[in-house]
């Protein structure tokens, strides 16, 4: 069976086009791993396309993942043949990032972002070798962007 309504989407870096996804069917499931160029800020333009006239069948949708596993954009397409996306592969902190770490009671305004540090350990996440008692503080700086609805972290 040939099916005339061919869904696809592309991924671009401003104006560059980095990836096309071949034109995919409905009832398959497909898995494309892609390393992209680094663009600014780790930010891409997104086109979910369909050459039906209409939009992709109701049980299609596409997922993007980072590169931790986490889901970065859910959605399907729902207006006819091109629907454009901004999304984000930046990580303010990285997965391995050196954090500060305290250990018992710790100065007033240590949440601050003037607050220094200094004093605190080094350490990284997963990987304190010291058995510590007590509440443990970690403090970690970083650099958000402008625009972005929010950031995730989670701590075990």
């Amino acid at each position: 069976m040939i099916n005339a309504h061919l869904e696809s989407f592309k991924v671009y870096a401003g104006s560059t086009l980095l990836f096309t996804a071949s034109n995919f069917t409905t009832n398959k499931l497909y898995n494309f791993e892609q390393c992209l160029m680094s663009s600014t800020n780790n930010q891409y333009t997104l086109e979910l396309l369909h050459s039906g006239g209409d939009s992709w069948d109701s049980i299609s949708s596409l997922t993007v993942f980072g590169k931790y596993g986490n889901a970065v954009f859910r959605n399907i397409m729902s207006f006819p043949n091109k629907e454009t996306y901004t999304i984000s592969l930046y990580y303010g902190i990285e997965k391995d990032a050196l954090w500060k770490m305290s250990s018992g009671s710790v100065s007033t305004g240590w949440t601050a972002y003037s607050f220094s540090e200094s004093a605190w350990m080094e350490a990284s996440l997963g990987s304190v070798t010291t058995i510590m008692s007590g509440t443990q503080y970690f403090r970690k700086q970083f650099v958000g962007l402008a625009n972005m609805a929010a950031y995730d972290v989670r701590l075990y």
